[in-house]
């Protein structure tokens, strides 16, 4: 038996070593031979750890699941429940992860206990907003799926988290709008012609993969070949006879992404506007559909691009964005020539929005919270702004009155706030009632300077304060 308990040992010390270097795999081999020899909670949670860096959630929900299985002591379990938690939340199971942190949280003392609390309290939230989504659908069957939406590529696999000259691996992709669904109405082709799946690197890496169809179900697979490594991302575009071309979807950068996979980032987006390229990073897994890019900010960053010479160019402006998300107005902006830029939302959201501006390499920007239901930080009320920027914010009807508050506040300060919206609820009208009640609302055009193709029913508005 102590023979055995020193292999395992070594194996374990191996196979954290190769953790730590980076090298996931080598770490997964190592792990797997020691839980062979004598399976453990503790080699369970180091193993799932490693699955999470690589983002295989469900791998490492299994991990830490038979990890419970073995009967740990209280203060191992509520670890062990906490990663499960964070595991979960990664795959979008709120309600099931926010009963993992709380049971955590009755293991637990001080600071750990208090993760656990704000952790479940977090899921809880996103729970109740799924829940409430899909209450909304049920009544209004418009309120997720529409017909004009813009479709978008999402990986339905994880990647390695680096990858060096020489590496091969497969990646799989699906089709969907910002909410991960599709219809087949929304895939069609020009002509006869095939609907494929491209690779490419954006930055110092090259790549190989010879070009697959998308499937009936939405899905393709490629095998990915590193002709050159470096600090690059990896591009599936679509190519072919798209009638109605989705979004592109890119990795993090395989090596400079620390910030980004921090704030719980999975994939990035990139807007081709003209002579502007925006890159975000999403994170639906840790912030549900706050960290995801919407289909109204499509059409607002198109706008903000191709209004040179009318009031609502941003160029040389000061610009604030309400309900930033993932920051692709505001960042758009700033590119567009915006003199300074801040993005808001709320907390959780901040540091997503921060690694967004890393990513963009933009100076003159900052992200800062501004919850609705709470007064408006003295960090914003201490800066003048020319412009305010918002875009599908009005999605949850409990938000209505916080968001008219809000704007209250800011048009006394501010001359005019563009709102691009899609009409989701039926709920909605009753905010724009509300809205045309206290301020001067008029409906504007959406510009897009022949740049992305942005969906056709998204509305724009200016707001100002009466008599402004």
């Amino acid at each position: 038996m102590a023979a055995i308990d020193d292999a395992v040992a070594q194996m374990a010390s191996l196979a954290l070593a190769a953790y730590k270097a980076g090298r996931h795999d080598d770490a997964i081999d190592a792990f797997t031979k020691a839980i062979a020899h004598k399976d453990s909670a503790i080699l369970r949670k180091n193993r799932a750890a490693v699955k999470a860096a690589q983002q295989d959630w469900t791998g490492a929900e299994a991990d830490l699941t038979a990890a419970l299985a073995t009967s740990p002591p209280d203060a191992l379990k509520g670890r062990i429940l906490l990663k499960r938690s964070f595991a979960r939340a990664a795959r979008e199971r709120h309600a099931a992860a926010g009963d993992d942190a709380a049971s955590a949280a009755a293991l637990m003392q001080g600071p750990e206990r208090e993760k656990c609390l704000a952790q479940a309290a977090r899921c809880r939230r996103d729970a109740k907003r799924d829940a409430d989504l899909l209450k909304a659908t049920a009544a209004d069957g418009q309120h997720m799926v529409h017909p004009a939406q813009k479709l978008r590529l999402a990986f339905a696999s994880p990647l390695p988290a680096t990858v060096d000259e020489g590496d091969a691996f497969d990646v799989e992709v699906r089709l969907g709008n910002e909410f991960g669904l599709w219809r087949p109405a929304d895939w069609s082709t020009v002509g006869n012609g095939e609907t494929t799946l491209v690779a490419s690197a954006r930055g110092g890496g090259v790549v190989e993969a010879a070009p697959v169809a998308i499937g009936s179900d939405g899905r393709g697979r490629l095998t990915i070949r590193v002709k050159r490594g470096g600090d690059f991302m990896l591009r599936i575009s679509p190519e072919g006879a798209w009638a109605r071309r989705p979004l592109a979807v890119l990795s993090l950068p395989f090596i400079e992404a620390t910030r980004a996979i921090n704030a719980g980032a999975t994939c990035c987006r990139e807007l081709a506007l003209g002579k502007v390229s925006v890159v975000v990073a999403e994170a639906p897994a840790r912030l549900g559909i706050g960290g995801k890019l919407w289909d109204a900010a499509l059409a607002l960053v198109a706008h903000v691009g191709s209004t040179r010479g009318t009031d609502e160019c941003v160029h040389g402006k000061r610009v604030l964005e309400l309900g930033s998300g993932v920051g692709a107005v505001g960042i758009g902006a700033r590119l567009f020539g915006a003199s300074r830029v801040v993005l808001t939302d709320i907390e959780d959201v901040v540091p997503l929005l921060e690694a967004n501006i890393e990513l963009n390499h933009v100076d003159n920007v900052a992200a800062v919270a501004l919850d609705w239901f709470q007064d408006v930080p003295s960090a914003v009320l201490e800066e003048s702004f020319d412009l305010v920027l918002a875009s599908d914010v009005v999605y949850d009807p409990d938000l209505h009155a916080p968001l008219l508050r809000t704007l209250g506040v800011l048009l006394d300060r501010v001359p005019v706030c563009l709102l691009a919206h899609r009409r989701r609820n039926p709920h909605d009208a009753d905010f724009f009632g509300a809205l045309r009640a206290r301020f001067d609302v008029a409906e504007r055009v959406v510009s897009t300077g022949g740049g992305v193709l942005v969906p056709e029913d998204v509305e724009l508005f200016a707001v100002r304060r009466r008599g402004a």
